[in-house]
């Protein structure tokens, strides 16, 4: 989260699921923890986080899937959206491209600093 150095967080926003077990979309974030971690230890920094950008870019696009779903599209109501009737809960896509886009963290999204 950017602003937040060395803060990961399991189950944040978007990550739910109401297709499948959300076992795997912990485990596919636990990979993703161990890439940042593998990271700062190359780099042998202290502080891993993401860039404002990269944050930016991955919001956007997940919102503009988001916007075409059935929770949001059609004037359903649901306690998926919140007052603003956006959808901070549901992971957008199948579990396998989380897995995909969570196994390696990319570098260039990051800011390392320190020792």
């Amino acid at each position: 989260m950017a602003g937040f150095p060395n803060l990961f967080l399991l189950l944040g926003p978007n990550t739910r699921l109401g297709h499948t077990s959300v076992v795997f979309m912990i485990e596919s974030q636990i990979q993703h923890v161990l890439s940042c971690l593998r990271i700062l230890a190359r780099s042998r920094a202290d502080a891993i986080e993401v860039s404002e950008a990269a944050q930016r870019r991955y919001n956007d696009a997940l919102q503009r899937r988001l916007h075409r779903a059935v929770w949001s599209e059609g004037g359903c109501d649901s306690w998926y959206l919140d007052a603003a009737g956006v959808n901070r809960t549901l992971w957008p896509g199948f579990t396998f491209e989380c897995w995909a886009r969570t196994r390696r963290a990319r570098r260039a999204d990051y800011a390392v600093t320190g020792s």
